[in-house]
């Protein structure tokens, strides 16, 4: 929230992690709006299941982890190369460090 600023809304599936009284109570002092997808409905929040995929795919079914210390390692080395570096279909197939370049966005973008 410090580099965005609070979000409108929250979009989730109706995973138990997200049913949960914590989330209801943080979105209402935050004034968030929490948007579940449909169930059985994927494609209601596309975007993040195919980031998912993507994730499990290239990152987290690639390796056996024996410390908390590799995982996190490993996630900040694949979150760096998915931001810098791989191309992405939703910005014309840019990295979303080139797209932010191109459409002159001020925002930082963690990469």
């Amino acid at each position: 929230m410090r580099l965005y600023g609070k979000p409108a809304y929250i979009r989730s599936d109706n995973g138990s992690e997200f049913l949960g009284q914590l989330l209801n109570l943080w979105a209402y002092h935050h004034q968030a709006r929490i948007d579940f997808s449909r169930p059985g409905k994927p494609t209601d929040n596309c975007h993040i299941e195919t980031f998912n995929g993507s994730f499990g795919d290239e990152c987290l079914n690639l390796y056996w982890f024996e410390t908390l210390e590799e995982v996190k390692a490993m996630i900040e080395d694949w979150r760096r190369d998915y931001n810098k570096s791989q191309p992405h279909s939703t910005f014309n197939n840019l990295s979303l460090a080139e797209f932010v370049r191109q459409a002159g966005l001020r925002r930082p973008v963690p990469v």
